[in-house]
């Protein structure tokens, strides 16, 4: 039998910290959003020989992202 006792509870599995910005060249726009997370909430699963508690660590990643904005001129 395997018991995961937060599985019935409400808890707030993370936080989050992140600046998004965006550069815009021409008609391409460069994004990156690094970010910061903070685990909250860690599980404790028990079994009939072992109770195993995750380890939290809090991470650091980032996103990156290349557009092309499509446009047409209006003539005259």
């Amino acid at each position: 039998m395997v018991e995961i006792k937060e599985a019935s509870e409400f808890n707030l599995l993370n936080l989050e910290l992140s600046l998004p910005a965006q550069f815009y060249h021409k008609q391409f726009i460069f994004s990156i959003t690094p970010s910061l997370s903070f685990p909250q909430s860690s599980a404790t699963i028990s079994t009939e020989d072992t109770i195993i508690k995750e380890e939290l660590k809090n991470t650091f990643y980032w996103t990156i992202g290349v557009s092309y904005w499509f446009y047409t001129k209006k003539g005259n």
